[in-house]
C-alpha cells in the first residue's frame, strides 16, 4: 500500500445563541476538527468528518459559552476541549486514542501557557489549543443571506490573529447587543 500524503487538519467553527435555562440569552462555541476537503468546489463544504484512522484527534472538539452576563460578566466561561464519542458506547482502542491524542494537547497547552503566558480571552484560548493540535486554519459559517467568496456557505480563517478576531469579536458583539452592564457611579 502506497504512503498518503500527509492530509491537513481544519476546525469548523459555530458561534451561536440559544435561551438558556434561566431564559436568558446566551451563545455557544462549537468547534470541531475535521480534514480538510482538498477537492472542494464554491457549492461544496470545505472540510468533512475525519475518521479515527485518520488521526488521534477525530472526534476531538473545543466548546465554551458565552454572554450569559450572571456568569463572567458575559465574558466566555465552560471553556474545555477534548473528544466527543460518535456514538455512546467508547471501546477500549478509543479510550487509549482518546486518552493519547488529549494528554499530546494538554502538554504542548501546558508549553504555551509556560512560554506566552495564560490566555485573556476565549479567541487566544482556542488559538493554544489549535496550536496544541498543528492547526492553522478553520472555517466559518458565512451570515445569513450572503455568499462565500472561495466556498458559498462557508468563509476560510487562514491565520490564528483571524481565527481569534472572529472569536472574541462575535462575544463582544453578543455583549454589545444582549448584555446590559451598569456603569454605577
Amino acid at each position: 500500500m502506497a504512503q498518503q500524503d500527509k492530509q491537513e487538519l481544519v476546525v469548523s467553527i459555530r458561534m451561536s445563541e440559544s435561551q438558556g435555562y434561566s431564559n436568558r440569552l446566551s451563545g455557544t462555541l462549537d468547534i470541531q476538527v475535521q480534514l480538510a476537503k482538498s477537492s472542494a468546489r464554491y457549492d461544496d463544504q470545505p472540510f468533512e468528518r475525519l475518521a479515527a484512522y485518520e488521526s488521534d484527534f477525530a472526534g476531538f472538539v473545543i466548546s465554551a459559552y458565552y454572554g450569559n452576563p450572571d456568569f463572567a460578566g458575559g465574558e466566555a466561561y465552560g471553556f474545555r476541549y477534548g473528544y466527543a464519542p460518535e456514538y455512546s458506547i467508547v471501546e477500549v482502542y478509543e479510550a487509549e486514542r482518546f486518552a493519547r491524542g488529549a494528554k499530546k494537547v494538554q502538554r504542548a497547552y501546558d508549553r504555551l501557557c509556560a512560554d506566552m503566558g495564560r490566555p485573556k480571552g476565549l479567541g487566544q484560548e482556542v488559538i493554544y489549543v489549535l496550536k496544541a493540535l498543528g492547526i492553522k486554519r478553520a472555517f466559518v459559517p458565512v451570515a445569513p443571506g450572503r455568499t462565500g467568496s472561495y466556498y458559498r456557505d462557508w468563509r476560510p480563517l487562514t491565520t490564528a490573529a483571524d481565527i481569534q478576531y472572529h472569536i472574541d469579536q462575535t462575544i463582544a458583539d453578543f455583549k454589545e447587543q444582549h448584555c446590559q452592564t451598569s456603569d454605577a457611579a
